[in-house]
């Protein structure tokens, strides 16, 4: 199974909006996508996945998951 999250800045890309894709179970992968803007984000998740809220103990840079 597959996921992708989008974070916004985090310690690796200060200041971006970047998109890793996840294996599940496994973790992010070491490519990522970089962003300037969470619509340019969401733009590179595949069509058709759901979006999932992040959760209380989610760190604070993931903004979303989809899967």
């Amino acid at each position: 199974m597959k996921m992708w999250v989008i974070y916004k800045s985090p310690s690796d890309y200060p200041g971006s909006w970047v998109v890793r894709e996840h294996d599940v179970p496994g973790g992010p992968r070491q490519d990522c996508d970089v962003c300037t803007s969470l619509n340019e984000a969401r733009k590179l998740v595949p069509f058709g996945l759901i979006r999932i809220d992040r959760f209380p103990s989610d760190p604070p840079q993931l903004v979303e998951t989809w899967m």
